[in-house]
């Protein structure tokens, strides 16, 4: 239960019953008044609990190819490759921390190759940019470190980087 004088205006909450995530804008009577998407739904703080902006992070990132155009229907196909520019992974700008961008990124990045290698594929690319590499530095950390990667290998003038599963 969640304590309605502990909340502030953009905290994150999850509705319980239904899962459904939403952010806080205030209260009507005792009920949480929680943006949703676009409509505002009213919540019994019985049935509310404060998450954290990392935790959203990374059910967003879990979301994307779930709801991407490129899954074909029920048979969950997963692309060859991802595009990690944010204006790719969150075209609706939610994400507007410098700090919280990268990890969105990453988060996006490992739960695209763990679903990849979980569906099949031996190779896909992984687009980082070019950059100044604080991304495609942490990417290739990350990759580095997943026990089902064979090896990865730089292309497109290191802005990708090819990614072999085991």
């Amino acid at each position: 239960m969640i304590n309605i004088k502990d909340l502030w205006t953009g905290d994150f909450i999850r509705q319980i019953s239904t899962g459904s995530i939403g952010v806080y804008e205030g209260v009507s009577g005792s009920l949480l008044k929680i943006k949703l998407r676009s409509s505002i739904i009213l919540v019994n703080p019985k049935d509310a609990e404060l998450i954290s902006e990392a935790e959203v992070d990374k059910i967003r990132a879990q979301e994307i190819y779930r709801t991407d155009r490129k899954v074909i229907n029920s048979t969950k196909r997963i692309p060859k490759q991802i595009d990690l520019h944010l204006e790719k992974l969150d075209p609706e700008g939610r994400i507007t921390s410098h700090a919280r961008m990268l990890d969105f990124q990453l988060n996006a990045c490992k739960s695209y190759l763990e679903q990849a290698h979980q569906y099949g594929h031996r190779v896909v690319t992984v687009i980082h940019g070019i950059g100044i590499g604080i991304l495609k530095r942490e990417v290739r950390f990350m990759i580095d470190g997943l026990s089902y990667v064979q090896f990865s290998n730089p292309i497109n003038d290191d802005g990708a980087t090819e990614v072999w599963f085991k």
